[in-house]
C-alpha cells in the first residue's frame, strides 16, 4: 500500500483545516498512514512530510514497518516530548473523537504557546474512497470468509454446540490465511437466532434448527462480515417464504446500486 501518497493528499489539506500539523493519533489512522500494526502510534502530518512515534516497545517493528518515515521513540508521555518536534507550529490540529477533555487539556498545558484546534472526519473523509490495494486487501478477506464457509457446513452435525461451531468457524479462517477476524463470530442455533447479537453458548444442535452465522475473516487490516442463514433439515415452508422475499429484496437493492444514485 502507498502509504506515501496517502500523507501527501492529507497534507495537502491542512491549509483547509488553517492548521500547520496534524496529530494523529487513532491507531487505525496511523495504520492507514504508515503500515504501522502495533498497539501505540502517533503520526503529525506536516506540509513536508510526517513524523512517526511509538514507545520502546516497538522501536524495531516500526524500523521494519514505518522504514520510509522519521521515527522516534519517546521514554516518557508523548506529550512531554512531543513540543521538542514541532519546530515552526503554531496551530496543531488533533482528532477531536478519539481525544478525551482531559488528554486535550493535558497536551495543551505542555504545549505552552501551541494553540491545539479539534478537527473531524478529516482522515475518515480520505479513507472513504478506497484504492486499489484497499480493494484488493477487502476482496481477499472476503475469499477467506467464502472459503471458510464452505468448510463449516462439514461440521454440522447433531449434539455439536455454538462455541464449538465459533471455534471451528475461526480456525478455518485463520487456515485460510486471515490475519485475524474482523470481529468476534455469531453462531446461533434455533431460538438463538432470533437475537442479533447472540454470543456463543453451549447450546447444543438439534434437526429441524436454523443456524444463524454472522463471522468475518481480515485480511491486511481490512475487514469481511458475512452473514448466512442455514437450515439444519428440512426447513419449514414458513422459512422457505421469508428468505425467498429476503433474497429477492437483497437483489433489488444491487440492482439498484450505480452511480450518481443517492
Amino acid at each position: 500500500m502507498d502509504h506515501h501518497v496517502r500523507r501527501r493528499a492529507l497534507a495537502a489539506r491542512l491549509d483547509d483545516l488553517s492548521v500547520d500539523a496534524l496529530l494523529v493519533t487513532r491507531l487505525l489512522h496511523t495504520r492507514y498512514l504508515t503500515g504501522f500494526t502495533g498497539s501505540n502510534g502517533q503520526v503529525v502530518v506536516r506540509p513536508d512530510g510526517a513524523l512517526f512515534m511509538t514507545d520502546g516497545r516497538y522501536t524495531e517493528q516500526s524500523r521494519r514497518e514505518v522504514a520510509d518515515l522519521e521515527r522516534f521513540t519517546y521514554l516518557n508521555p508523548l506529550r512531554e516530548e512531543l513540543p521538542a518536534h514541532l519546530a515552526g507550529v503554531q496551530r496543531l490540529g488533533f482528532e477531536a473523537e478519539e481525544m478525551t477533555v482531559a488528554a486535550r487539556d493535558r497536551l495543551a498545558d505542555a504545549l505552552g504557546d501551541i494553540e491545539l484546534v479539534p478537527t473531524t472526519d478529516v482522515v475518515e473523509e480520505q479513507r472513504a474512497v478506497k484504492d486499489d490495494d484497499e480493494r484488493a486487501a477487502i476482496r481477499a478477506a472476503q475469499a477467506i470468509t467464502d472459503a471458510a464457509f464452505g468448510r463449516i457446513l462439514e461440521h454440522f452435525a447433531v449434539g455439536v454446540s455454538e462455541q464449538q461451531i465459533a471455534r471451528t468457524l475461526e480456525g478455518l479462517m485463520m487456515d485460510e490465511g486471515a490475519e485475524g477476524l474482523a470481529f468476534d463470530s455469531i453462531v446461533a442455533f434455533g431460538e438463538s437466532a432470533a437475537e442479533p447479537h447472540h454470543e456463543p453458548s453451549h447450546r447444543l444442535l438439534e434437526e429441524g434448527d436454523v443456524i444463524k452465522l454472522d463471522f468475518g475473516a481480515r485480511s491486511d487490516g481490512y475487514h469481511a462480515d458475512m452473514t448466512r442463514t442455514v437450515a439444519f433439515g428440512a426447513p419449514p415452508s414458513e422459512l422457505k417464504k421469508i428468505h425467498d422475499i429476503v433474497r429477492a429484496s437483497q437483489q433489488a437493492g444491487i440492482d439498484a446500486v450505480v452511480a450518481g444514485v443517492a
